[in-house]
């Protein structure tokens, strides 16, 4: 099945363009025309902070698929929506304003950690995780991901298969 291949795909992405940002910030100092203390050139990253961004980005990224992939499979599996691209639509529609309230809500969180500038790790955390969420929150999981499921179309549930309008129509028929 591609969702599992669309899944990493779309977590990786955001974690390695986040730590890419990060490596253009504080070591190359992208960002020190700003004057901005917490978003000036350290000298490269602290050595754990990609190993924990990554790991809460991974998590962050797990949850908001999990959210709309399972209600674009609902949608699907029910014969709410006999095609993906409606059933996609739609569970954008109805899941988009959950996982953007969370990533804001959760980019709000972590924007204490840039505030402070005296701690190097907690600045370079904070610049990575907020960028990392609303990466994830605007980009991958509200573009990316569904145009990924729709030009995947049926090969999205392979091995399996979802119910089709002639299917349906069928066990209406019988009813």
């Amino acid at each position: 099945a591609l969702v599992p291949v669309k899944l990493l795909f779309t977590i990786a992405l955001p974690i390695l363009f986040v730590l890419g940002c990060g490596v253009f910030v504080f070591q190359d100092g992208w960002l020190n025309w700003t004057h901005i203390p917490s978003l000036q050139s350290q000298g490269g990253l602290v050595w754990i902070n990609p190993v924990a961004s990554s790991f809460m980005l991974i998590g962050f990224a797990l949850d908001y698929d999990l959210f709309l992939c399972s209600r674009i499979f609902e949608e699907r599996k029910t014969g709410a929506f006999m095609e993906d691209r409606a059933a996609i639509i739609h569970s954008v529609a109805t899941t988009g304003p959950v996982i953007t309230t969370a990533g804001l809500i959760m980019a709000l969180a972590f924007s204490g950690m840039v505030v402070q500038h005296d701690n190097p790790f907690l600045c370079q955390m904070g610049f990575t995780m907020i960028l990392g969420v609303l990466v994830d929150t605007f980009i991958v999981r509200t573009l990316l991901v569904p145009a990924l499921l729709a030009m995947a179309g049926r090969f999205n549930w392979w091995p399996g298969a979802m119910p089709s309008a002639v299917a349906r129509t069928a066990l209406l028929e019988v009813v």
